[in-house]
């Protein structure tokens, strides 16, 4: 069964720039998958993760995908949605002293760890 496989895709003289879909055998058939992420989900247009000076970073929603041959660098969905981060968690922050004046910092932003308020 392998061997018929490959001289199938010996056979197939067509370059595709995400390699050959396979049938429900897993054998690779003469047809170009439309894009290398799953279930040839599109990537992201205008996103080039790869190596070089245009690279850009994908978002949490996307992964990157190479190429073994980097002839293609795309984020494509991610299967699985990573767990948002909840900004609204129990707890409260420590009042900031109206008073104060000068530059501004946010001290506290995540309830994780309570500061105590600065000295007057």
């Amino acid at each position: 069964a392998g061997a018929s496989s490959e001289q199938s895709s010996r056979m197939c003289m067509i370059y595709c720039q995400y390699g050959f879909r396979r049938n429900t055998d897993g054998h690779l058939m003469c047809v170009c998958k439309k894009s290398p992420c799953d279930e040839e989900a599109a990537p992201l247009e205008g996103y080039f993760c790869g190596r070089g000076p245009n690279r850009r970073e994908c978002p949490s929603t996307h992964k990157c995908t190479i190429a073994p041959n980097d002839a293609y660098a795309v984020c494509c969905p991610r299967a699985q949605q990573p767990p948002e981060r909840n900004p609204n968690k129990p707890g409260v922050c420590p009042q900031s002293s109206s008073h104060l004046m000068g530059i501004c910092i946010a001290r506290c932003t995540d309830d994780s760890i309570k500061s105590s308020p600065p000295p007057d």
